[in-house]
């Protein structure tokens, strides 16, 4: 201890030498052959560059080779001095480099390993300095300078463990250094230093894992290592500076992959993250919002994020003056969006107004989350009606004129759903929204194709907007796409014109524009959503009499027999119904019985699709118009389901198919036929329905079996006498005929004739 008073008493002598006569009779003693001298001068040297000026004055005296020198002495004091003056002037670039290449560096990390924990703390606070220069980091890995560093994080000395994460910090920003780094196993002190009680400690560790977290093998390797855990507990500490350095390795890591963005919510770091939210520091801010915005893309993540309370921050965010917030707060609404729930809880926070604002931000990326959050949102009902309400409908249409494609295909998909709503039909097409999407159907890109013949469709359903859509000449460009080798494409454009065929005028302009060639070709489509919407389409142009004839000229008819059998229902609904329409043109009565319709049609009948059996029947009622079908519909036992048909409690299905044996029984061997398979019960009990349609049909039915002689007789033992008599009294003059003229046929009968005025049918 004395000899160290006395080396202090001497330090303190040549500090007020330096200070007086200046520092070069110091340097000067650097070159005593005294140890003790040395050290003295080394300490005083060491207080005295405590200023820049003293920095560069002790290296122009020619200070850095004798200090240098000092290291290499066996005299662990000064090893400590020499290490702690050059520790004290490596803080400047030029002595950075200096050290270096007056041969300093070996030294110096020799005396990393010294047994002297002072010796190996200023040794490596001299690193730590020295790190920081692009040149030093190389030639301290060739100088093997890892394995030291990495074992005085184990350090008993806090300081110690702080300098030596702070040197393997700088030398992480180079990505072969840190590479070399995590082999040579830093991770795992690293890690365990982040429990450290010292913040400093704390923060250097972070600091070093946060340079060594951008390569995807040491995200690897730091998750393997347990990092999340204690990563998430910093993020609770009060200190910004660790908060900073946590959010920073946690964002980094919940990018690496899709494992990560579950185990960060696993761990606990949502909530943590969410109240970071509102830190007043804007990097913590940022790294936490761009987080979130990470693990948002989990979809489980996407519940968790507003279950946990994260709304009201990132809607707040949205409003921010900082872009990386905007955008980060942005992109993690439209990530959640993509839940239904959301949708709705989204809208409730008033997340609605900021959102559309950002629409016409200037920031292309702030505008592209926007514009897809909005549309996520419009896929809601209710919300359709908020987007038009907050003014969403005008800047929507403004992003279709982007130059941007993506731009153009999200805002093109927000104005699709919201034109679900029978009100935005109206407002899409008055604020002007027709021509420009009208022009993206002239797009290259399918998706944007796709969208706006999705939005054509839907504002289709609007019967003003169906004349205005082709006045304005969407016709032709969705003719077009069709048969595009694009299924979306393709079932867009043929719904779109589907729902104009509705009006009389457009299945016109739809047929002249070419659509019944594509149209036909894709029924053969291997997509059930693309047959759907073009054979829709050609059920309601066949309403127009030429287009009846027009269909099957193009070659439609087996295409439409063929999906009589299809597995899906509804397909061999809409099936039925286009042979329905078809079947009114006489010539079409023939061909499709020609083309093998008959038999899928009779099958259809056994549906337990109510509409389908309407259709089947309507067809068949239709065909049974020619003399020929009507033999042909009962030798393909047409008559089982059409009589079953009769006891159907939906009156459409009723009036088809007693009006198709009404037809059928004008052929004189299918009068028995029908009877034998059980006709006239129902037939009989039709004569009370309510709808005056299906009675004329029932009684026209019974008028036409009346004219065989033995069915005479059955029609009177079943019971039909009183119904059809009370018949002669209904409003209907179709009605009173029909059952006048069966009474008359069935009163033929000697003993019918009595009955006939039994019951009342001759007036008193």
């Amino acid at each position: 201890m004395a000899g160290r008073a006395a080396k202090n008493a001497s330090a303190e002598h040549l500090i007020k030498v330096g200070q007086d006569q200046g520092i070069a009779p110091v340097v000067d003693l650097l070159r005593s052959t005294e140890e003790t001298v040395q050290q003295g001068a080394a300490a005083a040297l060491w207080s005295l560059s405590v200023t820049t000026e003293n920095k560069i004055k002790i290296v122009e005296r020619g200070g850095l080779p004798l200090l240098i020198r000092m290291l290499r002495s066996e005299d662990e004091g000064s090893q400590e001095q020499a290490a702690g003056c050059l520790y004290s002037l490596s803080v400047l670039a030029e002595n950075k480099l200096n050290i270096v290449q007056e041969g300093g560096l070996a030294p110096l990390v020799g005396l990393l390993a010294s047994p002297n924990p002072e010796v190996a703390k200023q040794a490596c606070g001299c690193v730590r300095n020295l790190a920081v220069s692009p040149v030093n980091k190389e030639k301290l890995l060739h100088e093997n300078g890892l394995p030291p560093l990495i074992n005085l994080l184990e350090s008993d000395d806090p300081k110690t463990q702080e300098l030596a994460a702070s040197a393997l910090r700088n030398l992480a920003v180079n990505d072969a250094i840190g590479l070399r780094m995590v082999d040579a196993g830093a991770l795992i002190p690293l890690i365990d230093l982040l429990t450290s009680q010292d913040k400093k400690v704390v923060e250097q560790s972070a600091m070093c894992l946060r340079n060594l977290s951008p390569l995807q093998s040491n995200c690897e390797r730091m998750v393997e290592e347990g990092i999340m855990g204690p990563l998430v507990s910093l993020l609770r500490s009060r200190d910004e500076k660790i908060q900073e350095q946590a959010t920073a390795i946690v964002n980094t890591l919940s990018m690496a992959n899709a494992e990560n963005k579950a185990l960060v919510v696993e761990e606990g770091g949502l909530t943590p993250l969410i109240n970071l939210l509102r830190s007043t520091n804007k990097r913590v801010q940022e790294e936490s919002c761009i987080t979130l915005r990470n693990i948002s893309a989990n979809t489980d993540n996407q519940v968790k994020i507003v279950q946990r309370g994260a709304l009201p921050a990132l809607i707040g965010l949205l409003h921010s003056s900082n872009a990386k917030l905007q955008e980060a707060a942005t992109i993690t609404l439209r990530n959640c969006s993509m839940n239904s729930e959301n949708e709705v809880r989204i809208v409730q926070e008033g997340g609605l107004p900021p959102l559309i604002a950002l629409l016409r931000s200037a920031d292309s990326k702030i505008q592209a989350s926007a514009v897809i959050a909005i549309r996520n949102l419009s896929s809601n009902s209710t919300n359709q009606v908020k987007i038009s309400q907050e003014g969403g409908i005008p800047p929507l249409i403004g992003l279709l004129r982007s130059f941007d494609p993506k731009m153009q295909e999200q805002a093109c998909a927000a104005l699709r759903y919201c034109a679900e709503n029978a009100d935005n039909q109206v407002n899409i097409v008055q604020d002007g929204g027709l021509p420009p999407i009208i022009g993206l159907l002239r797009s290259g890109d399918h998706k944007i194709q796709a969208q706006a013949a999705g939005a054509i469709r839907n504002l289709a359903l609007n019967v003003e907007n169906k004349v205005r859509i082709a006045q304005e000449g969407a016709i032709q460009p969705l003719v077009s796409l069709l048969c595009f080798s694009n299924d979306d494409v393709d079932e867009q454009a043929a719904g779109a014109l589907w729902n104009l065929s509705m009006n009389s005028d457009n299945r016109i302009r739809v047929v002249q524009s070419g659509a019944l060639h594509p149209c036909i070709t894709l029924l053969r489509s291997s997509e059930r959503r693309v047959q759907e919407q073009s054979l829709g389409c050609i059920r309601d142009l066949s309403v127009n009499p030429d287009n009846k004839v027009r269909v099957v000229q193009e070659g439609g008819l087996p295409h439409i027999i063929a999906l009589l059998r299809s597995r899906e229902e509804s397909i061999r609904e809409l099936a039925g119904w286009t042979l329905r329409n078809l079947a009114v043109n006489a010539e079409n009565k023939v061909l499709i019985v020609e083309e093998g319709g008959l038999v899928p049609l009779i099958a259809l009948l056994h549906s337990m699709n109510e509409r389908a059996q309407e259709h089947a029947a309507g067809a068949l009622r239709s065909l049974s118009v020619n003399a020929e079908n009507q033999n042909l519909i009962v030798q393909n036992l047409g008559l089982p389901p059409l009589v079953a048909l009769l006891h159907s409690q939906n009156a459409a299905v009723q009036e088809q198919a007693v009006v198709c044996i009404r037809n059928l029984s004008v052929n004189d061997e299918n009068e028995v036929k029908i009877v034998q398979e059980g006709a006239l019960p129902p037939l009989i009990k039709l004569l009370q329905s309510p709808v005056e349609r299906i009675q004329e049909h029932a009684a026209g039915a019974l008028r036409n079996l009346s004219v065989n002689n033995d069915n005479k007789v059955k029609i009177v033992i079943e019971g039909a006498l009183p119904h059809l008599i009370a018949l002669l009294r209904s409003r209907d003059k179709k009605v009173q005929v029909q059952a006048c003229q069966t009474l008359q046929n069935i009163a033929v009968n000697d003993e019918n004739e009595v009955a006939v005025v039994r019951e009342g049918g001759l007036p008193p």
